[in-house]
């Protein structure tokens, strides 16, 4: 958790509840796939629908993920920490794995459902850990 005292007012995104997400509806992923932000100075968006919710993935990399957010919205290398945002740019998760056997998109992302990253945040202002 990073506090900023700016001396204006800096932009941001609205988070979410990813309670509400429907299968189906629309997502939209924001990253730096491939390290492109360095090319154009701008992340990159792709658009998708939310394939599934509340996935159990079997360890990848040695880290177990559950109750995730699944898209087809392309996540490919590179894309994890930028935000899953919903048809109204709301937050809804946080980009972190895609499933795939070459390291490519192929329809397969998962993102941290941003209620679970809000609690975590809450968490760390008050204890100082999680």
């Amino acid at each position: 958790v990073l506090k900023i005292d700016a001396k204006e007012k800096l932009p941001y995104l609205t988070l979410g509840n990813s309670d509400d997400v429907i299968i189906g509806e629309w997502a939209i992923a924001m990253g730096n796939p491939f390290g492109l932000f360095e090319l154009g100075n701008k992340p990159t968006v792709t658009v998708g629908v939310i394939s599934a919710v509340k996935m159990n993935l079997h360890s990848v990399e040695g880290r177990i993920y559950r109750d995730m957010i699944q898209t087809d919205a392309a996540i490919n290398s590179g894309n994890s920490g930028g935000p899953l945002l919903n048809a109204l740019g709301e937050v809804i998760g946080i980009n972190t794995v895609i499933y795939t056997p070459n390291q490519g998109n192929v329809g397969v992302g998962f993102a941290i459902p941003i209620n679970r990253a809000k609690m975590i945040i809450n968490e760390l202002i008050k204890k100082g850990k999680n």
